[in-house]
């Protein structure tokens, strides 16, 4: 960091100068002046104490603070877009934007804004929205002006103290197996296509978009699994691939059920596109309305049919991701399958977010560890008597 002193009136007036590197917007170098009066010793003092909030990031260059809260948004959203997040993610943004933050804040100024004007924004929008889409607002908002304390424009966040509604997670409420069952049985009847994708979902758990991607390449059907590695997402003007969620690749089991209805479906897919002069390659996507796989179903479209199907079935209550993903992983802990197994077939990157995810179906597996548990230590008190006739057991 590199600073310096101009002697304007020795001994009284000095003026001081401080490199404060490039500015992000605009690619140009910054510098400030500040005019101290006093000695010497003084004019260096001060500048030693400049230069330390300068490389602290507790200085603010001024006309920073001038700047509005609305050109901060746009700014930081075109960083994140430039970032190459997720198209999804962008408009999702965008949506807090332009919908809460811009109407009700985005003429301050970024030093005039303080906890309370946040504090009174999320009251406000209490009255018309959920409390999870006031976080999102909440996050977005506080994501900014992190970023505009490192950019120099202010200070601190003051958004940091701020308090949105609490957000509660749903009850997640899959349906019964049996349930599931007479889903899968109206979509065969109405939509062989969205049937199997339905049962390669239920089975593993595997997110729409995940299964939207699947190609046959991705299918070994021999050694009874899938690999997955990229999710398609819905843009303007179509579908787009990106990677998965997490950014993994990951390789998943197949039960032999799910084996023979993706072995005749693609039978089926064979006889359809030699129908219409096409062949079905390897990179033909599994699950696509096109002769020939050549266009993959739409994730918002499985939406829509999945809704149909529970409708048609005479059920309710659940979404299409209650069905499938979440029916996988709570009724794999029922089992006793352990959590690291599910994270890892669902596509989580950490263990712990399963357990957040589906803790409230830990207790009932609980209640079997301490049995066992139980079992064990009654089992030891026995004595060497009891544990003779263990082995003995063992040995017959």
């Amino acid at each position: 960091m590199r600073g310096s002193i101009r002697t304007k009136v020795p001994g009284k007036v000095y003026e001081l100068r401080v490199a404060l590197g490039k500015d992000p917007t605009t690619g140009r170098y910054r510098q400030q002046s500040i005019t101290v009066r006093g000695s010497r010793s003084d004019a260096q003092r001060s500048l030693r104490q400049l230069l330390d909030e300068v490389e602290s990031g507790q200085h603010q260059h001024p006309d920073a603070g001038s700047r509005t809260f609305a050109e901060l948004l746009d700014e930081w959203l075109a960083l994140k877009a430039a970032a190459d997040r997720s198209p999804t993610t962008i408009a999702r943004y965008r949506s807090s934007i332009e919908r809460q933050l811009k109407p009700a804040l985005g003429d301050r100024r970024l030093d005039r804004l303080d906890t309370k004007a946040f504090d009174d924004l999320y009251r406000t929008l209490a009255a018309r929205l959920s409390p999870a889409t006031i976080m999102k607002t909440h996050l977005v908002a506080r994501a900014a002006l992190d970023r505009a304390v490192r950019w120099g424009w202010i200070i601190r966040n003051p958004s940091i103290n701020a308090e949105p509604p609490t957000v509660h997670r749903p009850m997640i409420r899959p349906p019964t197996p049996e349930g599931f069952g007479r889903l899968l049985e109206i979509a065969e009847r109405d939509d062989p296509t969205f049937a199997v994708m339905l049962r390669v979902a239920g089975s593993t758990g595997a997110r729409r978009g995940e299964l939207c991607a699947l190609r046959w390449s991705d299918i070994d059907l021999d050694g009874g699994m899938i690999t997955i590695e990229r999710a398609v997402i819905v843009v303007d003007g179509g579908v787009q691939e990106r990677s998965t969620k997490t950014h993994n690749r990951r390789a998943v089991a197949l039960d032999g059920g799910t084996v023979d209805r993706l072995r005749r479906h693609l039978t089926a897919e064979r006889a359809s596109a030699a129908s219409c002069g096409v062949t079905l390659g390897p990179e033909a996507f599994v699950f696509s309305r096109r002769p020939g796989g050549s266009l993959p179903l739409r994730p918002d479209n499985c939406t829509t049919t999945f809704q149909k199907v529970v409708r048609r079935a005479g059920l309710s209550g659940f979404s299409l991701k209650d069905a499938t993903r979440h029916l996988a992983a709570t009724q794999l802990i029922a089992g006793g399958v352990d959590v690291r197994t599910v994270a890892g077939r669902l596509g989580h990157a950490r263990a712990s977010t399963t357990l957040d995810i589906y803790s409230h179906w830990l207790p009932a597996r609980d209640r079997d560890a301490a049995e066992l548990l139980g079992q064990v230590l009654d089992g030891s008190a026995a004595g060497p008597t009891g544990g003779s006739k263990r082995r003995k057991a063992r040995k017959t």
